[in-house]
């Protein structure tokens, strides 16, 4: 009897975090793939993404709602298999931060933590919102999901409500004739 060893089984969304296609992993999380399902080896798509060290993939990866020290069956976590010096940085902030600020409750162990795209802090989904960004300022059909802490996402509608404010009350400027 000859044993192979089999590929593990991966998600589309693990493999295109696993490739770095930023692209396609956005497409996934908003078709709505889970960042926290697991491959046959424990590996989330957060461990994927720390491993490759992209931490724009990371970023949105986390975004989705992590739990940052979960161990794949290794028993490593993220952190563990985190392969530079920023995604390292982010991770071990992820995994400190035990204190959500939008609740000020503690997260639970197996609550997930959502990366305010804004702020770089985690938060509970109850207090965070889900958004849609552009991804790619050259094609603005390009899309990514991202969240935003409550309190960050009513500052930047009070600037975007002052902003219009400014612009309408702006008077209109007539050149002499």
């Amino acid at each position: 009897v000859v044993h192979r060893e089999r590929p593990p089984v991966r998600s589309p969304l693990h493999w295109s975090v696993y490739l770095g296609h930023r692209r396609a992993t956005y497409l996934l999380l908003r078709a709505g793939f889970s960042a926290l399902d697991v491959d046959d080896r424990g590996n989330s798509a957060l461990h994927l993404a720390a491993a490759r060290g992209d931490l724009e993939l990371l970023r949105v990866v986390m975004g989705a709602g992590v739990i940052p020290g979960r161990r794949n069956f290794y028993g490593n976590t993220p952190l563990d298999v985190a392969s530079n010096a920023e995604v390292k940085e982010l991770l071990h902030r992820a995994i400190v931060q035990t204190i959500c600020p939008g609740t000020n409750r503690e997260f639970g162990p197996s609550e997930p933590r959502f990366l305010c795209y804004s702020t770089d802090e985690l938060f509970t989904e109850e207090a965070s919102n889900a958004a849609v960004v552009c991804a790619d300022p050259a094609d603005p059909l390009a899309r990514m999901p991202v969240r935003f802490s409550s309190n960050a996402e009513f500052k930047v509608r009070d600037s975007e409500d002052k902003l219009s404010l400014i612009h309408i009350s702006e008077p209109t400027r007539r050149t002499p004739i």
